[in-house]
């Protein structure tokens, strides 16, 4: 049946039938091949389920599947499952294993965003000469945050409470401008303050 600039397939079998029967199984599958070639679109059997959401891929590849080939992603790439948010340029995900990666292709357009983060980050802001944050985490873990910015950080200090100083570490990632940051916490929020190599033109973020 004919549904706005789609199609409505109908089948009358209860689908408890369907699960429990290997014939039934099989016809089903052929009428949804044959429904979607009739939208011309070629249904190929894979051994992964990959999902896009926004600038995430969600990928599970199956074991005793169609065939023991990994998935393999290229691009440029945050891996969501690593402590940091590390960039990685290729991704292969064997059976039986899952990844979640953040593309940076998605989000060109966007001079600010975090990308990955395991405190609460309650304030960003940002301006021509440089950013502030405020972050809080729970007591006792170490803290990553990986956070695009429109320029090179060439300064940064890190305090937690009244003033005090604590000991961070960070990076700068060319490829992907963002930067990394971590430190060990003590559930206290934390003023992260940073300054820019150069101005950054024509910015002005609050959140």
């Amino acid at each position: 049946y004919p549904a706005g600039k789609g199609k409505i397939y109908v089948w009358n079998v209860l689908p408890a039938r369907v699960w429990l029967s290997g014939e039934l199984a099989r016809e089903y599958r052929e009428l949804v091949r044959g429904a979607l070639r009739a939208c011309e679109i070629d249904w190929q059997y894979r051994n992964d389920l990959t999902l896009h959401r926004g600038p995430y891929i969600i990928s599970a590849v199956m074991d005793e599947s169609v065939s023991g080939e990994p998935r393999v992603f290229r691009g440029i790439f945050a891996d969501m499952l690593e402590n940091d948010f590390a960039i990685v340029t290729e991704k292969a995900v064997a059976p039986g294993d899952s990844t979640i990666l953040f593309d940076f292709e998605e989000i060109a357009g966007e001079p600010v965003r975090v990308i990955g983060t395991s405190a609460r980050v309650i304030s960003l802001e940002c301006g021509e000469k440089g950013f502030s944050m405020e972050l809080r985490a729970a007591d006792r873990i170490r803290v990553y945050v990986r956070v695009r910015l429109p320029g090179r950080v060439s300064a940064l200090s890190v305090e937690e409470g009244q003033g005090r100083d604590i000991t961070g570490t960070w990076e700068w990632d060319e490829r992907t401008d963002t930067l990394l940051l971590t430190y060990q916490s003590r559930g206290r929020s934390v003023a992260v303050s940073g300054e820019f190599a150069q101005p950054a033109t024509d910015i002005r973020f609050k959140r």
